[in-house]
């Protein structure tokens, strides 16, 4: 079965949108513009879920909508929020990586995600659909890389957060004429144990007086 064109002009826009989200999430040093970043990106990616249910008329996509929305557009972004309150800290820590060489490092990781997206062989995936391939692959690797350069334990958070919605476009796009599919994204939902991380950031400011996760090899001693 092909995809239609209107799914294509629905879908990919959506999907490319994440892409100037995902920026904002890994590169703003103020952790309450990430969160509401990641805010924007939930509902750009409950908007593909959305577009696939109405447009590819594959209605098991309406509970994996309304699950994504109360999850990771009101739950997630209201959990962070508390647990930036609760530790009093609303600027990240100086990230390994400045600004300017970091925004390189995400072009990079965008480049090497549409490549991957273009050139894996994945005959499932519909080919006007591959952009939102492209953009999972980015997302997911951007993800990755604000974890690893990111000294906070909430952006940390914020960015696992990140990584799963890259995921769960791929799953979409993958077999969304499957239900199977939306089982796999509402179990894979992973609200609990980001709930767990930002609880642990909280007792983690309160021992070491510090979101900083470098510092935790302290504890050692």
């Amino acid at each position: 079965m092909m995809v239609s064109p209107s799914l294509e002009y629905v879908v990919t826009p959506l999907a490319a949108c994440m892409i100037y989200t995902a920026f904002m999430i890994v590169e703003l040093r103020n952790l309450r513009f990430s969160a509401y970043a990641y805010m924007a990106q939930a509902l750009l990616l409950v908007g593909v879920f959305l577009g696939i249910a109405v447009v590819a008329n594959e209605p098991h996509f309406y509970v994996w909508s309304f699950t994504a929305f109360l999850s990771k557009v009101v739950v997630v972004p209201w959990l962070v929020l508390w647990a930036i309150g609760k530790v009093k800290v609303e600027r990240e820590e100086e990230p390994l990586i400045p600004l300017v060489p970091s925004i390189g490092v995400d072009l990079a990781l965008i480049a090497i995600g549409f490549w991957l997206g273009e050139t894996l062989p994945m005959p499932v995936v519909e080919p006007g659909l591959k952009i939102c391939m492209g953009v999972s692959f980015a997302l997911t690797f951007m993800g990755i890389y604000s974890i690893s350069s990111r000294r906070s334990t909430i952006k940390q958070a914020i960015s696992f957060c990140h990584i799963e919605n890259g995921i769960h476009l791929m799953l979409a796009v993958l077999a969304f004429t499957s239900p199977v599919t939306v089982e796999l994204g509402i179990l894979t939902d992973a609200i609990f144990a980001i709930a767990m991380m930002l609880y642990l950031s909280t007792v983690i400011k309160k021992v070491i007086g510090s979101l900083n996760s470098f510092e935790l090899s302290s504890l050692r001693w």
